[in-house]
C-alpha cells in the first residue's frame, strides 16, 4: 500500500487510543505503519506544493537550462579541476555517495 491508496476513515480515527494529561488530550497512538505511510502522503502534499511555487520553477527551468548548456561541473570534476585531493579521494567520495 502507498501513501496514495490511504483512505482515511473519520470514524477509525475517532476510535484511536487517545492519551490525556490533566484531562486534556495530549497524543494519539496510530500503528507505525499507518504512520509511515501518513508521512509518505505528507512529503507528496509538501512536494506537490513546492512544485506549485513559481520561484522554485523559475529556479529549476534555470538549472536544466544551464544543463543542457554544459554549464554545470560535476562535484568530483571541480575536485579534481582544483586539484583537490587527487583522483583518488575525488573517486572515492564520489563512489561513496558523498559527492556525485
Amino acid at each position: 500500500m502507498t501513501a496514495n491508496e490511504i483512505k482515511l476513515d473519520r470514524s477509525l480515527i475517532r476510535e484511536l487510543p487517545v492519551v490525556y494529561e490533566g484531562g486534556e488530550p495530549t497524543a494519539v497512538l496510530i500503528d507505525i505503519k499507518v504512520f509511515d505511510l501518513l508521512l509518505e502522503r505528507l512529503e507528496e502534499l509538501e512536494d506537490r506544493e513546492l512544485f506549485n511555487d513559481p520561484k522554485v520553477i523559475a529556479h529549476l527551468r534555470k538549472a536544466r537550462e544551464d544543463h543542457l548548456a554544459g554549464r554545470i561541473t560535476s562535484h568530483a570534476d571541480l575536485i579534481r579541476e582544483l586539484g583537490l585531493g587527487g583522483l583518488r579521494a575525488a573517486t572515492s567520495l564520489a563512489e561513496s555517495g558523498i559527492i556525485c
